[in-house]
């Protein structure tokens, strides 16, 4: 049965002549259509199977506005009426006929029957078998009307497995006049219109823009959003892992030779956050530096290890290792006499930034 439903799919396309085309950007190709997409990138390459190595049909604009016919996988199926197209989820917001943004459906029943009405007492339009992927356009109750190519009606809620479309991205925001901490040194220090690149969640898109969430909850919309592809969003829960673990030992104090948890040296510290997160590192600092890829400080990215030379003598001789966790900061077990705890210091300020020797990046 899986393998018929899979044929429909693929027999709709062949069905449909293949055009090469682009769409300019905020073109309307649709009249009193159910469901459409917003396409919220440049350039994306719709294909006749829905595969990253499938034919490429054409090219759409980002705003691009066309129907949307069905969904298989991480792909969507648009249809202008003269042409067919699958393009990735990633690259189209799917929405109903007021605009609404709509949910992802995976049948998680061996086989769920799709009724003409939301109750057990309506006759039948069809059935969908297990990990079917359909759009949820509306509910009543504990019932979902869903729609793809092969039927639509209502279906029992609990068998239905739900995704929001709902993207993950980041924004390079120039906050104005900040203060950043000078680390080991009892002073302030204020950089001018310093860009820090924020995270945030893409709720929407429309007329050209995103409307995106910050960690905070506010809401804004931008012109300019860089989307995160699914490497990306794992590397980002991984960043956000190692920043939390990092913190959790704020204020622990620094004891040479120490291995944690309750005091650290800095290689010792490193090497216990990294641990926690199933990488293995050296124990002494200068060979936790032979680990990697070696990256470039204005390349630097949250959870890299950065290595200084704090010996004086300022011959690239590495005596110092932190964790850097985004914003020109790094989080260390700090040796200084200021305060010898693990703490939070700045890479520009005077000390550090004279003494930087190199960074590496170990995930």
């Amino acid at each position: 049965m899986r393998r018929k439903r899979i044929k429909i799919k693929i027999k709709r396309l062949l069905f449909t002549t293949i055009v090469s085309f682009t769409l300019m950007s905020g073109g309307m190709v649709f009249a009193d259509e159910a469901l459409h997409g917003v396409i919220i990138r440049d350039n994306v390459e719709t294909r006749f199977y829905a595969r990253e190595d499938g034919i490429v049909t054409g090219t759409l604009a980002k705003n691009t506005i066309i129907p949307v016919e069905d969904v298989y996988g991480d792909w969507v199926l648009v249809n202008s009426g003269t042409f067919s197209g699958w393009v990735q989820k990633k690259d189209i917001f799917v929405k109903d006929i007021n605009d609404k943004l709509l949910s992802y459906g995976n049948i998680t029943a061996s086989v769920l029957n799709v009724r003409k009405g939301p109750g057990l007492d309506f006759e039948l339009a069809g059935k969908l078998d297990r990990l079917e992927k359909v759009f949820i356009i509306r509910t009543d109750g504990e019932w979902y009307y869903i729609k793809n190519n092969i039927v639509e009606g209502w279906v029992f809620s609990p068998y239905i497995e739900v995704s929001d479309q709902i993207k993950e991205g980041r924004v390079e925001k120039a906050d104005g006049d900040i203060v950043i901490s000078r680390g080991d040194v009892d002073r302030n220090k204020v950089a001018a219109a310093v860009k820090e690149s924020k995270n945030v969640e893409i709720l929407d898109f429309a007329d050209g823009q995103y409307n995106v969430k910050y960690t905070d909850g506010t809401t804004e919309w931008l012109d300019k959003v860089d989307i995160l592809s699914p490497p990306q969003i794992q590397s980002l829960a991984k960043e956000k892992d190692v920043v939390s673990i990092a913190k959790s030992y704020l204020g622990k104090p620094y004891r040479w030779g120490a291995n944690g948890p309750n005091s650290f040296d800095c290689s010792g510290y490193t090497k216990y956050v990294f641990n926690k997160l199933g990488v293995d590192l050296p124990r002494v600092s200068r060979d936790q530096a032979k680990l990697g890829q070696a990256v470039s400080r204005d390349q630097l990215q949250v959870g890299d290890l950065v290595f200084f030379d704090t010996s004086g003598k300022m011959n690239n001789y590495i005596t110092n290792v932190g964790i850097y966790i985004g914003n020109n900061e790094f989080i260390h077990a700090s040796s200084s006499n200021s305060g010898k705890y693990v703490r939070i210091s700045s890479m520009i300020d005077d000390f550090y930034n004279s003494r930087f020797v190199t960074a590496r990046r170990v995930r």
